[in-house]
């Protein structure tokens, strides 16, 4: 299977909530059901009732991300 990129830029209600405003943005590489299935969790989350949208895109991967980190 093939890994893909996924970037996600999150709007809506942020602050306060535990969703750090600078985590606005997702960066994500991976098999694109994972991604997918990582994408619903967050809609599924405490706090997918304060994302009122989401533009998302897919691109070829850069294969320059391993495992998990916040970066600022």
């Amino acid at each position: 299977m093939s890994r893909e990129q996924l970037r996600i830029l999150y709007l809506g209600t942020v602050q306060g909530v535990g969703f750090r405003y600078t985590v606005k943005r997702l960066v994500a590489e991976g098999e694109r059901a994972e991604l997918q299935a990582f994408q619903q969790a967050v809609r599924d989350s405490g706090l997918g009732g304060l994302i009122r949208q989401e533009d998302e895109t897919w691109s070829a991967t850069t294969d320059g991300l391993r495992g998990f980190e916040i970066v600022r």
